[in-house]
């Protein structure tokens, strides 16, 4: 008995990674008077009626991009012609139509494939026939390019197996011991809103600004040495909840029994933690967690006015009032919140430091485990102190280039020999360990509060920091990090068989001492270190889910997710300016360059020798004039007229020239949203942006662009626009013009062909200019360039003009030497 139609289940279960989800029974509608849909099993049936058109047809629309799709089925009885209807913008047209020939009573196949070059097009299936037919195993998918299946290939996340140390010894037994990390940082900073969009991160660092990472296009191995780790997420911000999730998960799932979060007294008050709200939002999300969370306090390296007693008291009763909102989420230690600082450089008798300690628990009503490592002879006498922290194993196995000088700080020591020697690394470590041991127990015999003793231990040590140009200590290459770190905590147990094992760090990347899973030079599994600590506390580790992608470095969604968001790179351009074109060179390492983009209608612009006039107001600061000298702040102001709609993101052109070796560092101040997810000082909102970026001098002039994150004016105000310019290593530099291009470029769209290089697809693309946009003695006025993948991403904009050199060349053309930022 026939029944009103219900679509088969392969119609809206995917059967593969391209397969589309196809319309729901009810949308799916009668063409032509009297036309029946039934199934019976997995069996459609189409009976036509006495219209012209008979057949049906889907009203939910399937949305396409620019890609191929296949779309199948199985067929028999009449024939009928296929056709699928797609809707851009106010246009509807047919991208496929296929007519099928009658069967009689045999089931054939049916398969074709279609092509849709526009991008955010919407398609819906008709199916018109004349006489009845049978269908089933209707299937519509998107058919994965080249690209995609050498990505899925390439970079598909692949599970990594536990590899055992390369050391005949056991694993060590954490398992009745208080393993926890140290320094975990508050302070990195990318510059991209926490739900990152279409914005890369392009500043990683400290959040004034510091870092080696500065305006870099790709990974980090593309950018920075070697030697350094790069985050399995990706850069981050430190207040990006989920990172902050994720990274509370590894902690856990590593069996940690706690994590110490880096605290800084404020810079403007010292009486206060820097801070002190992203501290409270980290214990909020451990609670969730069932983690915990002690402070370690950063207070050595601090100066002299937060060093007073009273700013100490101050500021570390502040921090623990947060345990009467948050009790469950502070590390303890014999029922006691854990609380840790160094004192090394601090003034403070033993007595000043008893004096402190029990002022902070007055104040804060909290009973507090004192973890310090400083003098030891000196912190034994204090009653209130719960632990001594001695000895560290930085200077065993880290030693000045080109000498016979070990270790950092006031560990340093002399070898006989300038090649490394293992024997007198771990004789140290010994050596030293017996020592502090030795001096807890004598002082045992005479204290009322017995003290603990932990064992501060490195993983890996690298003190070179990412603003040394070369390593100042022997590359952690040339040791088995692993090995290394076990071996380091192996022989403290057996020499002290401490109470705590402190392990530094979580996440300090400058000393690349990072336990948080990292793609490294070092091990192929990016979560070496933290398998290797569950599997000394017993357990398996096992990696928690991923971030929601939007939250995570866009660099690493091809790793992690599968998908391809690097952009493609412009290499060359040849300008022909007697035939109003050009030729663009681009390459894309994953998807394949798709087109190049070109405006050459900049918002506003203005020409600093003032032979044009200016389309929106350039004023110099006090005295100043376009010339930049050696050391000197150049600070000037952009005046953009009022406009009734505003203005929006822009990107900033800033011609230039400056002498080869030398540079132009730049800051900018600007009206901007406030980029929500991403950590700053106090919750204060964003009104600059980081130090940068860095304009470097090549002899002649040429073009730097800057993206304006986030510009918005109102609507009906001007935006202004702020530059302060700074040149060295040179006595003179100028600017020359300025340009401003909305963050959408009005797009003239090339043609392009292939060009043959190895590995990488190389295109060449010939860009036309009508003659409204460049008539034939247009000069001075720059226009800007985009490359676009196959994939829908965006190369950086850059910047060109024409002169009248250009104009006049008996050739008719010449090249451009790309900023050398596009090769890297």
């Amino acid at each position: 008995m026939m029944k009103k139609i219900l679509l088969p289940a392969c119609l809206s279960t995917l059967l593969s990674a391209g397969t589309m989800d196809l319309p729901p029974a009810e949308s799916w509608k009668k063409l032509g008077d009297g036309t029946r849909l039934e199934t019976e099993g997995n069996i459609w049936r189409i009976q036509p009626g006495t219209g012209r058109e008979n057949g049906i047809w889907s009203s939910h629309a399937l949305t396409l991009s620019r890609a191929k799709y296949r779309v199948s089925f199985r067929y028999r009885l009449g024939g009928g012609v296929l056709h699928f209807i797609v809707k851009h913008g106010d246009n509807t047209y047919s991208l496929l139509e296929k007519r099928l020939p009658a069967t009689g009573g045999e089931w054939k196949e049916f398969q074709a494939e279609m092509t849709e070059n526009r991008p955010g097009t919407h398609g819906s299936l008709w199916f018109l026939c004349t006489r009845p037919v049978e269908v089933t195993e209707l299937n519509f998918e998107r058919i994965p390019s080249e690209a995609e299946a050498a990505l899925k290939r390439r970079l598909a996340p692949a599970p990594v197996e536990q590899r055992e140390p390369e050391t005949p010894e056991t694993i060590p037994d954490l398992r009745d011991t208080f393993p926890i990390a140290q320094e975990w940082h508050s302070w990195f900073y990318a510059d991209t809103t926490e739900k990152g969009g279409d914005a890369f991160f392009r500043v990683w660092g400290y959040q004034d600004g510091r870092s080696e990472y500065r305006n870099s296009s790709g990974p980090l191995w593309r950018r920075a040495g070697a030697d350094l780790t790069y985050p399995y997420l990706g850069f981050y911000s430190a207040g990006n909840t989920e990172v902050i999730r994720w990274q509370l998960r590894c902690m856990k799932n590593s069996r940690l029994d706690g994590v110490l979060m880096q605290l800084y007294p404020d810079p403007k008050s010292d009486r206060k933690f820097l801070n002190l709200e992203h501290f409270e939002n980290c214990l909020k999300l451990a609670r969730q967690e069932g983690f915990r969370l002690g402070i370690h306090d950063e207070i050595q390296f601090m100066p002299k006015s937060a060093k007073e007693i009273s700013a100490f008291i101050e500021r570390a009763s502040s921090a623990l009032a947060l345990a009467g909102k948050y009790p469950e989420a502070f590390l303890r230690r014999n029922g006691k919140i854990l609380y840790q600082y160094e004192a090394w450089n601090l003034p403070y008798s033993a007595a000043e430091h008893q004096q402190i300690m029990e002022a902070v628990e007055r104040k804060s009503g909290e009973k507090i485990y004192w973890m310090v490592s400083g003098p030891a002879e000196k912190m034994v006498q204090i009653e209130a102190l719960g632990c001594l922290k001695l000895p560290a194993n930085t200077w065993s196995h880290c030693r000045k280039e080109t000498t016979r000088t070990y270790g950092t700080g006031g560990d340093r020591w002399e070898a006989d020999s300038e090649l490394p020697d293992d024997t007198l690394y771990w004789d140290k470590w010994r050596e030293s360990l017996r020592k502090s041991k030795q001096l807890v127990a004598e002082a045992n015999r005479k204290r009322k509060n017995k003290l603990e003793q932990a064992v501060w231990i490195y993983p890996g040590f690298n003190n070179a920091g990412r603003w040394s140009k070369l390593p100042e200590v022997m590359p952690d290459r040339s040791f088995d990090r692993d090995a290394f770190f076990l071996k380091a905590i192996r022989i403290a147990q057996q020499e002290v068989a401490p109470a705590i094992v402190n392990l530094s760090s979580w996440n300090d990347r400058e000393e690349k001492t990072a336990l948080e899973p990292s793609w490294s030079n070092e091990n192929a599994d990016p979560f070496a270190s933290v398998r290797l600590l569950a599997k000394m506390k017993g357990a398996r580790f096992t990696e928690p889910p991923l971030p929601p992608k939007e939250y995570v470095d866009p660099w690493m969604w091809s790793i992690l997710y599968g998908i391809d968001r690097t952009p493609p790179r412009i290499t060359g351009l040849r300008l022909h300016i007697s035939e109003a074109n050009m030729a663009v060179d681009a390459v894309d390492d994953l998807s394949g360059v798709d087109r190049i983009e070109v405006s050459a209608a900049p918002t506003a612009y203005v020409k600093l020798d003032g032979e044009e006039a200016a389309a929106f107001g350039c004023t110099f600061g006090a005295g100043a004039n376009g010339t930049l000298k050696q050391d000197r702040f150049l600070p000037f102001t952009l005046t953009l007229p009022a406009r009734p709609e505003g203005y929006g993101p822009l990107f900033l052109g800033i011609k230039y020239r400056a002498p080869e070796g030398a540079k132009i560092t730049a800051v900018l101040r600007y009206p901007r949203n406030t980029e929500y997810g991403i950590f700053r000082s106090n919750g204060e909102k964003a009104s600059s942006i980081p130090a940068g970026p860095v304009l470097h001098g090549m002899g002649a002039s040429r073009w730097h662009e800057v993206k304006l994150h986030n510009f918005r004016s109102k609507p009906g105000s001007s935006g202004k626009i702020e530059i302060h310019l700074k040149l060295s290593g040179g006595e003179e530099a100028a600017l020359e013009q300025l340009a401003l291009y909305p963050e959408a470029i009005a797009n003239e769209t090339s043609r392009g062909f292939a060009l043959p290089a190895a590995g990488k697809e190389f295109r060449t693309f010939v860009v036309g200019f009508p003659d409204k946009l460049l008539p034939r003695n247009f000069t001075g006025i720059p226009f800007a360039l985009q490359a676009v993948d196959t994939e829908g991403n965006r190369s950086r904009i850059q910047f060109f003009d024409l002169t009248q050199e250009d104009m006049s060349f008996s050739l008719g053309g010449r090249s451009v030497e790309c900023d050398g930022y596009f090769w890297r």
